[in-house]
């Protein structure tokens, strides 16, 4: 193992501050337009047809008000384009699909635009066996997100729920060529519970923050950073706070086609499973294609309960630069070869970690280098 060097040559950041850009469309809109007593509010029939012409009708820096406790019946994707300023004041109502739907049929889905708020409002997708199981995952459905972003410039999901969707409760990405990244992304104190895919995505953004929320019952991947092309960029975030439960697969996955995902937080979470709850397989896999390194990340002071067999470790870490993992404690029920794996990896600081069930604190390959461990537990 390389002695302690990292802190000097690497540059590694405790904590880097971030510069977050947080919609804040609710203190700029001036005026309300409350959806009319016509759109059915008791999920009678699908309003979606309605509700888009309603929507497209108010104008820009508006709040948009749904009836209180309503349920409003969307079979097919309400969507807009291009919209700035624009709040959707939720007032506990439903968004509800009673229908299967296509696999592109995402609820709620904003391309473009910006300075948008969506408060307090709840989705229900239309999966029968959503959660962890088997039959949760279904190819034929597995982009029917909840809440979708592409390329906006500023927004607040807050206060929101969604249950029972086939495929993300929140999908972050690009849009247009040249390409548009989604930027200022705040998803906080908000609640999110079975589903059929991951449980956020990030495709490709800038400045996303994910904090206060609770978040389960994900048949796949809770956090899940995966570029779909060469190009695309994932940087500046921050996970949170965040309460996590039951999960099928990993609680942080990332892997995809870039390598350029940097300076992402992850401080203060806690995987607190139900008894019979399934634990997710590990904490974290980071894996960057051969074109360069992902990095820097930061772990620290989070909590997680999870399960194995393992082939590597609770975090599995190729081809990154500049990671610190400090204050954690891993909880497992099957023992691991080692707390860290290393592929190819540079400057690596584990620091004052508790590791139960693992043999050692590292296996690293003879590519690795500038990794250091001290005051960890393991047992």
């Amino acid at each position: 193992m390389s002695t302690r060097i990292c802190g000097r040559r690497c540059g590694l950041r405790h904590l880097l501050p971030l510069m977050l850009t947080i919609a804040s469309a609710s203190a700029n809109a001036q005026d309300v337009y409350a959806v009319p007593d016509s759109v059915a509010s008791d999920c009678s029939e699908d309003v979606t047809a309605q509700l888009a012409s309603f929507v497209a009708s108010v104008p820009d820096q508006s709040t948009i008000a749904l009836g209180t406790d309503g349920c409003y019946r969307i079979d097919s994707i309400l969507e807009t384009t291009g919209r700035y300023g624009l709040t959707i004041e939720g007032n506990g109502a439903t968004f509800q699909a009673f229908t299967e739907g296509d696999r592109v049929r995402r609820h709620l889905s904003f391309t473009r635009g910006g300075d948008l708020t969506i408060r307090n409002l709840i989705v229900r997708g239309a999966n029968p066996y959503a959660g962890t199981g088997d039959l949760a995952y279904r190819a034929d459905r597995e982009a029917q997100h909840a809440f979708a972003f592409y390329g906006v410039q500023g927004a607040l999901l807050e206060q929101v729920q969604a249950y029972d969707v086939y495929g993300d409760f929140v999908y972050i990405s690009s849009t247009g060529s040249p390409r548009i990244d989604c930027t200022g992304i705040v998803v906080q104190q908000s609640n999110f519970e079975r589903n059929g895919r991951q449980c956020i995505t990030l495709i490709s953004a800038n400045d996303v923050t994910i904090r206060d929320n609770y978040i389960g019952d994900c048949r796949r991947s809770t956090f899940d950073f995966e570029p779909n092309s060469a190009s695309q960029v994932i940087q500046n975030v921050r996970i949170e706070n965040n309460v996590t439960g039951p999960g099928r697969l990993l609680w942080f996955a990332s892997g995809g086609a870039s390598y350029q995902i940097s300076d992402v937080i992850v401080t203060g979470n806690m995987a607190a499973i139900p008894e019979g709850g399934r634990k997710p397989i590990g904490p974290v896999y980071i894996a960057a294609p051969a074109a360069g390194r992902k990095g820097p990340f930061t772990f620290a002071g989070n909590s997680w309960m999870v399960a194995g067999p393992y082939s590597g470790g609770f975090f599995r870490l190729g081809r990154v630069i500049e990671v610190q993992i400090y204050g954690n404690q891993v909880l497992s029920d099957s023992r691991a070869p080692a707390a860290v794996n290393l592929i190819d990896a540079q400057c690596i600081d584990v620091t004052s970690n508790v590791f139960h069930s693992a043999d050692v604190v590292f296996t690293a390959d003879d590519l690795s280098s500038d990794y250091f461990e001290q005051d960890n537990d393991i047992h």
